[in-house]
């Protein structure tokens, strides 16, 4: 019984010290005004290349390289930034991403058909970003923050 009070307490202090430290950063748990999605379809067909979007707003990038209309077959791709710690401070929440030491940015891992990952952008500015397929070639696109 002793264990099973000390374990509830123990829950209970941390739930406690968890909402007071969110409470006191609102930033932490603020969602996106929007997201924006960009569609990835092939070595030559990124849909938008170039895509606006306000502070605050989060981009969303799904592959679908597999799409029959377009006439691409289904292969793996890999985003990644090059901006380094401008990139870092720019973005939150990152989703599928994880920190590239060489570029000091982002990197996701290889996104499979109908897999998506996703950033929020905090700062204006342009940040470029690579698509690289994992049969061979490369793409680029730029996220403009106003």
């Amino acid at each position: 019984m002793n264990g099973r009070r000390l374990l509830l307490t123990g829950t209970g202090v941390i739930f406690i010290l968890t909402m007071l430290i969110l409470s006191g950063s609102p930033g932490i748990i603020q969602a996106a005004e929007r997201c924006d999605i960009v569609t990835i379809r092939g070595r030559d067909n990124i849909e938008p290349s170039l895509l606006s979007v306000k502070k605050g707003d989060c981009v969303v990038w799904i592959n679908f390289t597999g799409s029959t209309a377009a006439g691409y077959t289904k292969q793996d791709v890999q985003l990644s930034f090059k901006e380094g710690a401008t990139c870092v401070r720019a973005t939150k929440a990152p989703v599928g991403f994880k920190m590239d030491v060489p570029s000091g940015c982002y990197l996701t891992g290889w996104i499979g058909y109908g897999e998506t990952s996703s950033l929020m952008f905090t700062e204006p500015g342009d940040y470029d970003y690579e698509v690289q397929f994992k049969a061979g070639g490369k793409n680029t696109g730029t996220i403009r923050v106003k």
